[in-house]
């Protein structure tokens, strides 16, 4: 009996390792998922000077959707560090996130959104856009001479329920 005993304490511990390692290996797929699915993202952006300020344009694109757009200025003489640095917008981290008005940060990726920065304020909304999108949207940038005349170009795009 104390055999027997013995034999299902084993048991129930094989049987508590292998739901930890199911746990392991599930978690792990996922993270794996999750981190293959912002490298499979292909980022793009430009910046130019419009009037008196300089503006950058990023863009996340999944095969040919527009994933993300965010769209910052600075004044035409703010050093490239200034800009690198701005804490509006994070590229350099994954997942990339956009500073919203309350000062948390949130994800991109989480729908196809515009973030169009005026200095600190902040408009966003939902879009669907394609590369081909952003190739015109260049085109409309040769004759701007203030930089908020992109924004009702990009209104163009915006989704409405």
């Amino acid at each position: 009996m104390g055999r027997s005993r013995n034999l299902f304490q084993l048991s129930r511990r094989s049987a508590i390792s292998l739901v930890v390692l199911l746990g392991i290996m599930v978690g792990g797929g996922v993270a794996a998922v999750l981190l293959l699915q912002e490298l499979a993202e292909e980022t793009q952006g430009t910046g130019m000077q419009i009037g008196e300020e300089f503006i950058s344009i990023d863009d996340g694109v999944r095969g040919d959707t527009i994933t993300w757009l965010v769209v910052r200025n600075w004044p035409a003489k703010s050093s490239p560090s200034e800009r690198i640095n701005d804490p509006r917008f994070d590229i350099m981290t994954l997942p990339r996130t956009v500073r919203m008005p309350d000062g948390a940060r949130r994800r991109v990726r989480a729908t196809p959104h515009v973030y169009f920065f005026d200095g600190s304020d902040l408009t966003m909304f939902p879009v669907k856009m394609s590369a081909d999108d952003i190739t015109q949207l260049h085109g409309h940038l040769r004759g701007m001479t203030d930089y908020r005349q992109l924004l009702p170009v990009l209104k163009r795009y915006e989704l409405v329920d």
